[in-house]
């Protein structure tokens, strides 16, 4: 019941293989959770905070890398895409059978170990970011949406950055977290768009929060449950009606702009990386809908491509002709455009 990979064994569990993969050194499996590996190195026993990409950029202090107290293996985590993966030094080598029956038992404790540690936390953010929306006021108006060209809608909230970062140091007490703006690598100000993100269609219950500055730089909850997150128009979540048709998209800004200016209701995954997880869902509460996967062009088309394969649904990407493109510049001031905001931007559509 036990596979070779290329760093170590497959992860073996009631005579059958699983997806998890034991790798014989941290670097390698830093890379399979697509984790930087901590300049500093490791120590047993305390959590080191490093990058992690999200399917589009390196992102800070949403990887960990801890070795176990023994030093003979350790565990790595991606908050953001929820992947996880193991190593043992003993890994690599070639066992007797008790030796890898031995190897394996301990796989699947610390396995059980990290799993149970990982929703524990998640269920904390999650309580975290309730409270935090609490003190949120509805959106009337913000600065990022009128750059993107968008209305607010209701389930969308802001604060100003100063009381999201009082919340966070009253928070995160072990990793004091910043309230960052990836733009400008500096801490966010002024007022802060509050994008709420669930992980089910008909609940109340929010998994994280995704905040945006008004220029634009974003920053989820650390340490939240990320993997299958997403936004939703209200009118969908309340709904108790069949849904017809709906669109998925990476970004708020995007999403908003398909629904006003299409006029079907549209999900925002946040991410590449996560659109395939969240068509999935849909289609299961959604089975006889049309799920539009609504993506970018360039980078993450190829994600936005499985997705709508995986989910049975229509691709949608938006295509740039030269006219488009300087049309967009001139109204923008920005450079290539690539989604469906900047698409229904240069056709002034919105």
């Amino acid at each position: 019941p036990y596979g070779a990979c290329r760093s170590g064994v497959l992860f073996a569990k009631g005579g059958s293989v699983m997806a998890q993969k034991l790798y014989s050194t941290p670097i390698d499996a830093c890379t399979a959770a697509g984790v930087e590996y901590p300049s500093r190195g490791l120590l047993p026993g305390p959590w080191n905070v490093s990058k992690a990409f999200d399917g589009k950029r390196w992102k800070q202090g949403a990887g960990r890398v801890r070795m176990f107290s023994d030093g003979t293996g350790g565990v790595v985590w991606n908050w953001i895409t929820g992947e996880a993966a193991l190593w043992f030094d003993d890994a690599g080598k070639t066992l007797t059978k008790a030796e890898r029956d031995s190897l394996m038992r301990r796989a699947a404790m610390e396995r059980r170990k990290w799993d149970e540690e990982q929703a524990r936390r998640w269920a904390e953010v999650a309580a975290f970011a309730s409270q935090l929306l609490k003190q949120a006021a509805p959106v009337v108006e913000h600065p990022y949406l009128d750059r993107k060209h968008v209305k607010a809608v209701s389930g969308l909230f802001m604060m100003d950055a100063v009381d999201i970062q009082r919340e966070f140091e009253r928070f995160y007490l072990e990793k004091p977290r910043r309230l960052m703006d990836c733009k400008t690598n500096c801490h966010m100000t002024g007022s802060v768009l509050m994008v709420p993100l669930y992980r089910s269609v008909h609940t109340a219950a929010l998994s994280s929060i995704e905040c945006i500055s008004e220029n634009g730089g974003k920053y989820a909850l650390p340490e939240a449950q990320a993997k299958g997150a997403f936004w939703l128009p209200k009118s969908v979540r309340l709904s108790t009606q069949p849904i017809g048709r709906i669109g998925i998209a990476e970004g708020i800004a995007t999403a908003l702009s398909i629904s006003q200016v299409i006029g079907f209701p549209c999900v925002a995954a946040r991410y590449c990386g996560n659109l395939s997880a969240v068509a999935q869902t849909l289609r299961n509460y959604f089975p006889s809908a049309q799920i539009e996967i609504c993506g970018d062009r360039g980078n993450g088309e190829e994600d936005a491509r499985r997705a709508a394969e995986a989910a049975g649904g229509k691709l949608r990407i938006p295509s740039f002709n030269a006219g488009l493109i300087q049309k967009f510049k001139a109204i923008t001031g920005g450079n290539q455009p690539t989604d469906w905001n900047d698409f229904f931007i240069a056709t002034e559509d919105l």
